[in-house]
């Protein structure tokens, strides 16, 4: 009953500044949505083989790493995605606590400063809406977040090598990530913590059906194969 009245308040909302044409565009784009959806990203790899460059650490930061109690952040997480929407998402939550996951998080005296989530096996990626199981010794970055304040000190760079290091010493042999093309910062983060371009990967659903198009020729249904490679 709280949901129905939480939409209808928004749906008059939209009546009131944009007339009926305004509701049934929104209607319209939202069940576009679930009929057909894509979106284009590239995959980063970083490789442990390679030597690990010094870690600046200019500002004293510290990184505590958090495995089977991972509370503390989900409860920042709760209070603050009103804020920022994109840092809480049920069904990755969700799926960090039943997998284990590893979630990096950067402070400076011992105040909040940033995360990483890291997927470790089996892992719930939100922007494709589907699980996708990483093999063994490999690591999936799916999310990084720095407080505003503390954004363009490369601090995202300083929490990437760190997890590098504990990863490497941990028998891991190589971390990925995905980007959007439109997130521009992210890549040169990622540029600068040695990560480099692998593929370039399009999602695409249709009704219920997703499937993946590597490199513009090839076709997959599942990520698995291209992620063990």
């Amino acid at each position: 009953m709280k949901a129905e009245m939480g939409i209808l308040a928004k749906t008059m909302g939209e009546y009131s500044k944009k007339g009926l044409k305004g509701v049934l565009h929104k209607v319209l784009l939202k069940t576009r949505k679930y009929v057909f959806y894509t979106t284009k990203s590239t995959w980063y790899q970083f490789d442990m083989a390679d030597s690990l460059t010094r870690i600046d650490n200019m500002f004293g930061l510290d990184c505590e790493f958090l495995v089977s109690d991972k509370s503390t952040l989900i409860e920042w997480l709760k209070v603050n995605h009103s804020i920022y929407p994109w840092i809480y998402f049920e069904k990755e939550i969700e799926s960090a606590i039943r997998n284990d996951h590893v979630f990096a998080v950067v402070s400076h005296k011992k105040s909040f400063v940033g995360y990483i989530k890291v997927g470790i096996g089996s892992t719930y990626i939100h922007d494709f809406d589907v699980n996708i199981v990483f093999p063994p010794r490999t690591a999936f970055v799916y999310d990084t977040f720095v407080l505003p304040e503390w954004r363009g000190k490369n601090v995202a760079v300083y929490a990437l090598l760190t997890l590098a290091d504990y990863l490497k010493h941990r028998g891991f042999e190589r971390i990925l990530c995905h980007i959007e093309d439109w997130n521009q910062s992210s890549v040169r983060t990622f540029s600068k913590a040695y990560f480099y371009p692998r593929n370039t990967v399009r999602f695409i659903r249709i009704a219920e059906m997703g499937f993946y198009v590597l490199d513009r020729r090839r076709l997959y249904r599942k990520l698995e194969p291209y992620v063990a490679g």
